[in-house]
């Protein structure tokens, strides 16, 4: 490559890193859905998170038998348990309070029974 465009591919890369950095900070919504295991199909559940008033929606989308449970974890903060288990073709919404810019990890998961399936979970990060 030349040292122009080596140059050029470096300047719209450090423009990248300071247009995401700054992002961080910023409000983040999130969505997402479980991963295929344990019997189960991939987006048997999924999860909206809307971080302006920090808004949950989880849904139920397969006639498995199964329900949905989403996990909110703020940094350095207690985990909290949000469950959908009423039906295919239903979600429930959950109005939540966390701090402006706060960091959130979202896992969502299939739960069988009560029992959370660890092979369909799949983790997620937003900012309220």
């Amino acid at each position: 490559m030349t040292k122009r465009v080596l140059m050029a591919a470096g300047s719209v890369a450090a423009a990248m890193a300071l247009a995401l950095g700054t992002a961080t900070s910023a409000h983040a919504d999130a969505w997402g859905s479980t991963v295929a295991g344990g019997g189960f199909a991939w987006g048997a559940g999924s999860f909206d998170f809307t971080s302006l008033g920090e808004n949950l929606r989880i849904h139920d989308h397969k006639a498995d038998g199964a329900g949905v449970v989403v996990m909110m974890e703020p940094d350095g903060g207690t985990a909290r348990y949000y469950r959908n288990s009423y039906g295919a073709g239903t979600y429930r919404d959950f109005n939540l309070s966390y701090a402006e810019g706060t960091h959130l990890w979202i896992t969502v998961c299939v739960s069988d029974n009560g029992k959370t399936i660890s092979s369909t979970c799949a983790i997620y990060g937003a900012v309220a």
